[in-house]
């Protein structure tokens, strides 16, 4: 059954209500959220109605529902804060909010009796921690998901090389001029990839003993993360998803946004932050040690930042160097040759801003140096954040953004021009703004939750 209430416009957000075979289609204001670091996806509804009757008992705390986006499912929830208005005119406002079905795991803390013997992997310890919340199968991969989500299926082989065009801005007219031009030298660079998954079946799981006040997903997070990858939730309930960020899949969406006004333009707003100040020149990480003898710790491993402290020819900066003959016996991480700066940067006028780490949890250099390379990460993903704001929820009529997808950007305002990978979607409505979609974006491969 399809309900309007009587209103016009029919918006292309729909909520399903399951077990009550009601379809909403018509929101005074939504939001949808879902960012790639946040296990949780989260929604606010407002919806009018002058029936109130009809929707009291629709509108419930733990009602289960489905929502979709231009056919689309995007996420299987459930309704945890009701709030009713009623207005002069004899109706009433109800105001929804929610999170997916992982939420409750969020929200509560680990049962610190639980222990995982030597005999057990990964995949037991998600299973027993996961059992209390009805979660259904855990993926490893997030291909049907993405199909899901998108309506785009991907191929089932994936190029073990992607090749990709950088363009870098020569020159252009005053930026005042709404008819500019700009001339571009473009490099094309190939580069080895992968997108293989670990077997969670078969990693024996290290002596985990939660705390007592520890998270249930702050635990699971803590597991994941030594491994490179992140837990969230399948957007149709069948359970959850466990994956490494996607860097890899060709784009499917673009964001346009030219001097001369061209039709393609789909951006309405945005800025971009470049922040050098934050990024440090290496992360030095450490084992459990009694002593405060760097010589004589065991476990060291240093994540170089090729963002501020790489040469264009792939050598390191001098203060690098020192640290590095410093310590003999060092793990030193290998580059991403993806992230090294073009050659109109010089590296080596920049100061030496080192950080230096401790991480009892790890009991192996495999351990340390995932935490070295996540810790370097945390920084990198902030040297470029571009935040869009654009009409609609789709790319032209086809495929809703997504998060964990790359995004293609050609933005002459912001001088952008090179494809950039979504951390954070949100789907908006308001009487105000009218129906957008906010995206957060950063570089490929500044994100690495692992090794």
């Amino acid at each position: 059954m399809f309900l309007n209430d009587g209103q016009s416009e029919v918006d292309s957000v729909s909520m399903f209500v399951r077990g009550l075979d009601l379809e909403i289609k018509t929101w005074q204001s939504y939001s949808i959220r879902h960012d790639f670091l946040t296990p949780s996806a989260a929604f606010d509804f407002a919806f009018s109605t002058n029936s109130p009757l009809a929707y009291n008992e629709v509108f419930v705390e733990g009602a289960e529902v489905q929502i979709f986006v231009e056919g689309c499912e995007q996420m299987t929830g459930t309704i945890e804060k009701v709030s009713k208005l009623a207005n002069r005119e004899g109706g009433l406002i109800y105001k929804i909010s929610g999170r997916d079905f992982l939420g409750p795991v969020v929200s509560a803390s680990i049962d610190p009796k639980i222990r995982i013997s030597a005999n057990q992997t990964v995949f037991d310890f998600l299973t027993l921690v996961l059992s209390p919340y009805d979660i259904g199968k855990i993926y490893i991969g997030d291909e049907i998901n993405y199909s899901i989500v998108t309506g785009y299926v991907k191929g089932k082989g994936r190029s073990q090389t992607k090749t990709f065009q950088v363009k870098e801005a020569q020159s252009r007219k005053e930026k005042d001029a709404k008819t500019a031009t700009v001339v571009y030298n473009t490099k094309t660079v190939t580069q080895v990839v992968s997108q293989d998954r670990p077997d969670l079946k078969k990693i024996p799981l290290d002596q985990l003993k939660p705390k007592i006040g520890d998270g249930a997903m702050q635990v699971i997070e803590r597991l994941l993360s030594r491994l490179g990858l992140q837990m969230f939730a399948a957007a149709d309930g069948s359970g959850v998803i466990v994956d490494k960020p996607d860097f890899i899949t060709p784009p499917i969406h673009r964001l346009v946004r030219r001097f001369n006004g061209d039709a393609e333009n789909n951006i309405e707003d945005g800025e971009s932050l470049i922040d050098a100040e934050s990024q440090p020149c290496y992360v030095l990480a450490v084992g459990q040690s009694s002593g405060s003898d760097m010589a004589k710790i065991r476990l060291k491993a240093i994540a170089v930042n090729e963002l501020v402290a790489v040469n264009p020819d792939g050598s390191f900066a001098p203060y690098v160097q020192d640290v590095i003959a410093r310590y003999p016996g060092i793990k030193v991480l290998p580059l991403r040759n993806r992230l090294i700066p073009s050659t109109d940067r010089i590296v080596s006028r920049r100061k030496p801003v080192p950080i230096i780490l401790k991480d009892d949890e790890s009991k192996s250099i495999e351990q340390i140096s995932a935490f070295a390379r996540r810790k370097l990460s945390e920084y990198q993903r902030r040297f470029l954040t571009a935040n869009y704001v654009v009409k609609g929820h789709t790319y032209g009529d086809a495929y809703p953004y997504a998060t964990n997808t790359n995004i293609d950007v050609d933005d002459d305002f912001l001088g952008i021009h090179e494809t950039l990978w979504c951390m954070g979607r949100t789907f908006t409505k308001s009487r105000d703004a009218g129906t957008k979609t906010e995206l957060v974006l950063i570089r490929p491969y500044t994100l690495e939750l692992g090794q």
